[in-house]
């Protein structure tokens, strides 16, 4: 029973993928970027940090 649900649903989730192609690029599209923008933060947020160690290690 378990097993023809779950192909069930993986066969319907595949059918309404192909179905609905526009949203599923797009949706694929803004979470792409959605990762993108956080790791260029979190880069940026060690970069920054980084350099205020730097700058402290040579005031001192």
């Amino acid at each position: 029973m378990f097993v023809r649900n779950s192909l069930y649903l993986l066969r319907e989730a595949f059918r309404n993928l192909l179905r609905n192609s526009w949203m599923t690029i797009a949706s694929i599209a803004v979470v792409a970027i959605t990762l993108l923008l956080l790791g260029s933060f979190i880069l940026l947020n060690y970069n920054i940090e980084l350099i205020t160690e730097n700058i402290e290690d040579h005031v001192e």
